[in-house]
């Protein structure tokens, strides 16, 4: 279905990096809804990779989510990997990545 789907921060960065991945031909998606609910990770279904942002948190709960949607890899824009559960991640076969932000 797609490269990437972005959880919407509503703020200039959201658009920056989707406009950075489309210029590369990657197929973006920006979520409509802001908040990191189980529908709107739903909507990730299909999606390789979901970028997430500092002030977003994936709850350990919703790891299954992801691995049945398929997702392979999440990209934080954040310093580091608190806002996710790491260990859960990585039993589901799902990465986690860093981009600079």
């Amino acid at each position: 279905m797609g490269d990437l789907y972005i959880l919407n921060t509503r703020c200039q960065l959201t658009d920056t990096i989707k406009d950075a991945f489309e210029k590369n031909g990657f197929t973006v998606k920006v979520s409509t809804d802001s908040g990191v609910t189980d529908e709107n990770l739903r909507g990730a279904k299909g999606f390789n990779a979901i970028c997430i942002f500092v002030n977003k948190k994936i709850s350990a709960e919703q790891v299954g989510i992801l691995k049945e949607n398929g997702n392979k890899l999440i990209l934080h824009c954040s310093a580091g990997f608190d806002n996710s559960p790491t260990v859960e991640l990585k039993e589901a076969g799902i990465s986690a990545a860093r981009v600079p932000s």
